[in-house]
């Protein structure tokens, strides 16, 4: 994704506190799913085309959330 792409996605106040509503919820999740020993969490993000707001938002995601001990793996559908 092109980096002024990234910048306008992510200079919205609601990308931001989407972002950080998401991360606190998975953050809460990701040990309780370890915990009951869960062999996966399957998140899904979408926007209208899928090419932008959603990959971006997923890639950030993704990056946030690597202090857990589990694999993290993206897949963009529709890219």
């Amino acid at each position: 994704i092109d980096h002024a792409v990234k910048k306008f996605i992510f200079e919205k106040p609601q990308t931001k506190e989407f972002i950080k509503r998401l991360k606190g919820l998975l953050d809460f999740l990701i040990p309780l799913y370890i915990k009951e020993g869960k062999a996966y969490l399957t998140v899904g993000i979408g926007c209208t085309g899928g090419r932008h707001r959603s990959p971006a938002i997923t890639e950030k995601i993704a990056m946030l959330i690597k202090k857990h001990p589990v694999e993290i793996s993206a897949v963009h559908r529709d890219i």
